[in-house]
């Protein structure tokens, strides 16, 4: 595989933004009516640093609380495999929100003072959602090399080529929102042509 991938200006505009690349929305719930405004939140990508800073602190906080690394839930997914997740886990996604999640009249600020207080004001189902929202909009926010492209791309051909074969398959099942999108625009493009 050789030649570099011809940047296009949403590449560009990724690679300029970075971590700079603050999402707003509304918070889930809210803006629904005019008896229920939109309270606005802003999602700050995770950076390498963060992603650092919250393993620490969890690390700390379990060892802390006495809370051992055992495995306290396993679930199956749709392809059968079966992924455990630990309560170091929980407590590391708790502080990943913390980190990212940000004051939407002042993104320097956080929404959370830390993780505690999260786990206080939030349902199980929340964090579950704003963990999702803050993963895509981290793993967009980062421009891909062209190792990554050529592998995403290629991967999302041989997804077509087995839709082809077997238009029943369950292949896109697992498969993340980013590259669904991927998919949708390459299936689309080919059918235009």
């Amino acid at each position: 595989m050789s030649g570099a991938k011809e940047m296009t200006e949403t590449d560009i505009t990724r690679l300029i933004a970075g971590v700079d690349d603050i999402k707003y929305m509304a918070w889930p719930g809210t803006g629904l009516s005019e008896d229920n405004p939109a309270i606005m939140i802003a999602i700050k990508p995770l950076t390498r640093e963060d992603i650092l800073t919250a393993a620490a602190r969890a690390e700390t906080e379990c060892k802390d609380r006495g809370i051992s690394d055992r495995i306290i839930e396993r679930v199956e997914r749709p392809d059968g495999s079966v992924i455990s997740i630990s309560a170091w886990d929980l407590v590391n996604r708790d502080e990943q929100l913390v980190l990212s999640l940000r004051r939407g009249d002042n993104p320097g600020f956080p929404l959370f003072r830390n993780a505690h207080e999260l786990r206080i004001r939030l349902t199980p189902a929340e964090v579950h959602r704003l963990y999702d929202i803050v993963g895509e909009h981290t793993a967009r926010s980062m421009p891909m090399t062209v190792e990554q492209h050529i592998r995403v791309t290629g991967g999302v051909n041989e997804v077509i080529a087995q839709l082809k074969k077997e238009p029943g398959s369950t292949i896109v099942d697992d498969l993340p929102r980013d590259t669904l999108l991927l998919l949708l625009r390459t299936m689309a493009g080919q059918f235009a042509s």
